[in-house]
């Protein structure tokens, strides 16, 4: 009996030894924490009392140089000119080459973009009829990632596609012997499509981009010196070389002010 006490009172002493040894650790432990955690709020605070006042909760504006991230809103603005275009109206020639003007809307690093514009100016002969389309056009463009190995230049393909709205005059220029015909011109309008394909070469904020377009605007009712009206199509396809301007806008994100 006596032994089996002696041993039960050295196993409590160890064991009370053994449990304050570990109970010393933890509340070292528990101590370098807590210092760790004043000395990171101490910086926060030093952060938020910075310029002697806290900032606002919500959104928080950060002041200094900023550059674009990810995913931030920008306008690209531009123009074209066609370098070749053909009408799809058998028999008409090429006249007058297309402008184009356009706005595009997007967020960087993001594929998808929306794009609205107006291509104006074309002009197509066939004998003494001049046919004169202009198309107001709006549609979606989807980028390809960039193919180029250049640091200051990227190079990416893309297709587009979308609605339009066309209105085609066709004008006599010389009807000899009827006065009434003599530079009549006729108006018809319509909905149609259109869908192209480019490469966009782009250097910081300008882009310079060929594209091809296809312009599937259906036919226009015309008399064109007849006496029933007859279909003439309005519709085109153009090579057009694109210049353009894109304006970044930073995205303001609700963040906590202590970590922005």
């Amino acid at each position: 009996m006596m032994v089996s006490c002696t041993i039960l009172s050295h196993f409590a002493q160890l064991h009370g030894r053994f449990t304050m040894r570990y109970l010393l650790k933890l509340c070292w432990f528990v101590f370098v924490l807590m210092f760790i955690g004043t000395g990171s709020f101490a910086g926060d605070a030093a952060e938020l009392t910075r310029g002697g006042k806290k900032p606002k909760y919500g959104k928080v504006k950060r002041k200094g140089p900023q550059t674009t991230g990810p995913r931030d809103p920008y306008l690209e603005i531009g123009g074209g000119y066609g370098l070749w275009y053909q009408a799809h109206q058998p028999g008409m020639d090429s006249y007058r080459s297309p402008i184009e003007a356009f706005v595009e809307y997007g967020r960087s690093g993001q594929p998808l973009s929306y794009q609205l514009g107006a291509n104006f100016n074309t002009a197509f002969v066939q004998e003494i009829f001049v046919l004169k389309p202009r198309i107001v056009f709006a549609g979606a463009k989807y980028t390809l990632p960039n193919i180029s190995n250049q640091n200051n230049l990227r190079v990416h393909p893309y297709g587009t596609a979308g609605v339009t709205g066309w209105q085609t005059n066709l004008t006599d220029r010389v009807y000899p012997g009827i006065v009434n015909y003599e530079f009549k011109t006729e108006k018809d309008t319509g909905v149609g499509a259109y869908g192209g394909l480019g490469i966009s070469f782009k250097y910081k904020r300008l882009a310079l981009s060929p594209q091809f377009t296809y312009y599937l605007s259906g036919n226009g009712q015309y008399l064109a010196g007849a006496f029933e009206k007859q279909d003439i199509d309005t519709g085109y396809m153009t090579a057009t070389v694109r210049l353009s301007y894109r304006f970044s806008f930073k995205n303001n994100k609700v963040v906590c002010p202590a970590y922005q």
